[in-house]
């Protein structure tokens, strides 16, 4: 880019850079840049431009140590046009217009921080596939059961929800009981409320919670012939 074509884009720069408007040009004197400067003065028509104390490398802008550059990497990453991009967006947006040091590191630095981003990120394993489930024939021959916690205790003493849903109609039962049930009490309850009205179901699926892989309950499954079946986190 020729020295015309680089002052015109420097006023551009001006007006619709992210970020720019934050940084004063007693912060960027030349003489915080090092060496760069000095090859700029001796060489004017290399890669280096400076224009009102602000140097320029090619079409973006050179920042030196200090808190700007955190400013900068905030404002992209979480600012009011950011989205809590990952590391690549976030390092591509930055080196669109501004070039530093280590920039890499620190945009690997400052996401290590970002409260946001490590509760929104997922730790778990990669899940394979979804495998849908076989379409149901009749009623009450395929369901799923799960249980809604952390309710406050009834006048019975009970704490929580045991939720038996058939496949095909959609209907549901919902059990009352306690967070204390173990595999056997689960048990009960299912003959009691649920075969005793429809019958024993040929497949059950369920979440991987402790009741349900217990060896009472598997080996019940297996008496009454009903196939138990497993979700994963990632794959209701």
């Amino acid at each position: 880019m020729h020295f015309q074509g680089r002052t015109c884009y420097y006023f551009n720069l001006m007006l619709t850079l992210q970020g720019l408007n934050t940084l004063e040009p007693s912060m960027l004197l030349m003489k915080t840049l090092g060496s760069s400067t000095l090859v700029c003065q001796k060489h004017p028509n290399c890669v280096f431009l400076i224009q009102n104390k602000y140097l320029l490398k090619g079409t973006r802008l050179c920042i030196p140590r200090h808190g700007t550059r955190e400013l900068l990497i905030r404002e992209v990453h979480e600012g009011s046009l950011g989205g809590h991009y990952g590391w690549n967006k976030t390092l591509a947006m930055l080196r669109e217009h501004y070039i530093w040091e280590g920039m890499s590191k620190h945009v690997h630095n400052f996401l290590a921080r970002c409260a946001t981003c490590q509760v929104g990120e997922s730790h778990s394993l990669p899940q394979r596939l979804y495998t849908p489930l076989p379409v149901s024939s009749l009623p009450w021959v395929d369901g799923s059961m799960d249980f809604i916690l952390g309710l406050p205790k009834t006048k019975r003493n009970k704490d929580s929800i045991f939720v038996v849903v058939d496949k095909i109609l959609k209907m549901t039962q919902f059990i009352t009981g306690n967070k204390t049930n173990n595999a056997s009490h689960i048990a009960k309850l299912h003959f009691k409320e649920v075969m005793r009205l429809h019958g024993i179901s040929r497949s059950i699926v369920s979440n991987k919670d402790t009741k349900f892989l217990d060896h009472f309950w598997i080996t019940l499954g297996k008496k009454a012939g009903t196939k138990l079946k497993y979700s994963t986190t990632c794959h209701p």
